[in-house]
């Protein structure tokens, strides 16, 4: 059986891993943009 702490942690870190592509890929695609220019 596995423990609830274990699924707790495995949520924070999928939530963080998924926060940080959402702002991190824009933010890196944006600025490709600005150096190309």
């Amino acid at each position: 059986m596995i423990s609830e702490q274990l699924v707790d942690l495995s949520r924070l870190q999928f939530a963080a891993t998924a926060l940080y592509h959402f702002l991190f890929v824009p933010l890196t695609l944006g600025m490709v943009w600005l150096l190309v220019i």
